[in-house]
C-alpha cells in the first residue's frame, strides 16, 4: 500500500516542511495522507478534471490513487505551495490566486471534482464554501473536509 511506503514518508516530510515554511498562509496545517485518501476514495469518478484547492497533500494522494497528472489542477494563494506543486503537476495546471480562487485563468473554468480542506483557523472557509460551487461542472462533485459544528 502506498500510504506506508518510504517514498510516501519522504513526500510527507517535504510537503510538511513546505507548509510549515508558509506560516502566513491560512492553509498551513498538514492534512494527513490517510485522510486525503479517505476523501479521494469518495470521488464517484476520477476520469475528469479535478481542482485541488490549497492542499498539496491531495495532489500527491490523487496521483498515488492513479489519477493522471494532466487531470489535476491546483489553486492556492501561496507562491511557495505553487512552486512545490510544480514538482508534481504541470505549471499550466497551477493557479496562484489573489484571494479565494481569484485568478483570471481560473475565472471561467469548471471542474468535474473540486477537493480540499478549507482553512478553518480563519474565516476564509466561509468564502471558500460560497465560491466552490461556481467551479464545479454540471453533475460535478465537491469534496471538502468540514467541521461538524459549522
Amino acid at each position: 500500500m502506498w500510504l506506508n511506503s518510504e517514498k510516501t514518508q519522504k513526500a510527507e516530510i517535504v510537503i510538511r516542511n513546505c507548509i510549515e515554511a508558509v506560516s502566513t498562509d491560512p492553509h498551513n496545517i498538514f492534512t494527513p495522507f490517510a485522510l486525503c485518501k479517505e476523501v479521494v476514495n469518495k470521488i464517484p469518478s476520477v476520469n475528469g478534471n479535478i481542482l485541488v484547492v490549497a492542499n498539496i497533500e491531495f495532489i500527491y494522494t490523487l496521483i498515488q490513487e492513479g489519477v493522471s497528472k494532466d487531470n489535476i489542477y491546483f489553486a492556492t494563494p501561496c507562491s511557495i505551495k505553487a512552486k512545490t506543486a510544480s514538482f508534481l503537476i504541470a505549471d499550466n495546471n497551477i493557479f496562484v490566486c489573489n484571494g479565494v480562487l481569484d485568478n483570471e485563468r481560473l475565472q471561467f473554468m469548471k471542474f468535474d471534482v473540486v477537493v480540499g480542506n478549507p482553512p478553518y483557523l480563519s474565516q476564509l472557509y466561509k468564502q471558500f464554501m460560497k465560491v466552490l460551487p461556481s467551479k464545479v461542472a454540471e453533475n460535478g462533485t465537491i469534496l471538502s473536509l468540514c467541521r461538524h459544528h459549522l
